[in-house]
């Protein structure tokens, strides 16, 4: 049987030296001071204002996905009884998208079963004369109320409340059915939506929920004003302290490396977020920046004991930190990613030990020599 570059280069459990952001969630290569202020400024949010409201930023390739997943990672083994962490990218918006598209990402990541679960339960438990008053006591206004109690009924009326809920228009006849007054059209209305199903995962599961969102520069091709204004309201009530249940990291490219998406960075929003909130992942610095990721991530993908004895079987001049670069080679390699820094990103760095690793394997060769690095140059 021949050889693989997974056997070739005592791999574990994978085919190449790429890094899926899912998957590899519970990894994270280098940048331990970036890690462990992610890490702090998410514990101490469940202290000072109840969840997560942080903004990250950086430019395309600076690993802001897979910080994203390590995120989800992180709160899923530290608070599993405490938190739901829900991830999803924000999808294409053009210039007149409303608020309420996000809207209804924020509930149907949730899906309509998981929220008629919990109105069921909370139903079972006001069951009884007092359910009315119980629903009308428990949601801010008698349509959210009247939605909710229909999403607990049949399909004849659940899925129409579903859809009301997630703000889509709805006949006479379904508000009729359903004893609603309107449909949802501002965002402050859908806002006290996702709030009231906050509240009910607080309440039914002693839980709150984090949203995790990807590619929110897309917030920049909302151009139209009112489009853009119905974006601001909604984040700024979001953001407020007062919202307790829902906890959110909009992940976005920063332009140039620089500035938030526009509607991000207006004052109302950033204001209630604070800067210490708004975390920026850059290029890598210098050579030991960019070695210290290198080695990290070998660490983590290289299986160091089948490198040992491969090292020693064969007699190849590496050692197993470093497998299967030389120390030399390594050196190189990290140089050229320095040399440019626009190389010295995690998504260009891995690129190029892929490209290392197929050069040298083709070539029938058992290590990355300094001169699989060099070609890089060329």
């Amino acid at each position: 049987m021949m050889e693989d570059m997974r056997e070739r280069f005592c791999l574990r459990e994978r085919e190449h030296f790429y890094i899926d952001p899912e998957q590899d969630a519970g990894l994270y290569f280098g940048r331990h001071e970036l890690e462990s202020q992610l890490k702090d400024q998410i514990e101490n949010s469940f202290y000072k204002v109840g969840v997560p409201k942080i903004f990250l930023t950086g430019p395309y390739g600076s690993g802001k996905t897979h910080t994203l997943f390590h995120i989800k990672h992180f709160l899923g083994q530290q608070k599993p009884d405490v938190v739901d962490v829900v991830y999803f990218d924000i999808g294409p918006l053009k210039a007149k998208t409303h608020y309420s598209h996000l809207h209804r990402s924020f509930l149907d990541r949730l899906s309509r079963d998981r929220v008629k679960a919990l109105v069921d339960s909370f139903v079972s438990k006001n069951v009884g004369p007092g359910l009315e008053a119980a629903l009308r006591n428990f949601f801010p206004t008698a349509d959210i109320a009247n939605a909710m109690r229909g999403l607990s009924f049949g399909s004849t009326q659940s899925l129409p409340a579903w859809k009301w809920l997630v703000g889509e228009k709805l006949s006479d006849d379904q508000h009729q059915m359903l004893n609603l007054t309107k449909n949802l059209t501002e965002p402050g209305e859908l806002i006290e939506v996702l709030q009231s199903i906050g509240k009910l995962v607080k309440v039914v599961e002693s839980k709150k929920i984090i949203y995790l969102v990807d590619e929110a520069e897309e917030l920049d091709h909302v151009t139209n004003p009112d489009a853009a204004a119905s974006f601001e309201w909604a984040l700024r009530q979001l953001a407020d302290n007062d919202s307790k249940n829902i906890g959110f990291v909009f992940a976005a490219r920063a332009p140039g490396g620089g500035e938030l998406p526009q509607i991000l960075s207006m004052e109302s929003i950033k204001s209630r977020i604070g800067e210490n909130n708004i975390i920026d992942i850059p290029h890598l610095g210098g050579l030991e920046d960019v070695k210290g990721f290198v080695v990290d991530l070998l660490a983590s993908l290289v299986d160091r004991e089948k490198a040992r004895e491969r090292i020693g079987k064969d007699g190849l001049p590496a050692e197993p930190q470093f497998f299967p670069f030389t120390e030399a080679s390594l050196d190189s390699f990290c140089e050229y990613i320095r040399e440019n820094p626009e190389r010295a990103l995690p998504r260009a760095i891995i690129e190029g030990i892929n490209e290392c690793a197929v050069s040298a394997f083709r070539a029938g060769e058992a290590i990355i020599d300094e001169s699989r690095a060099d070609s890089l140059r060329k």
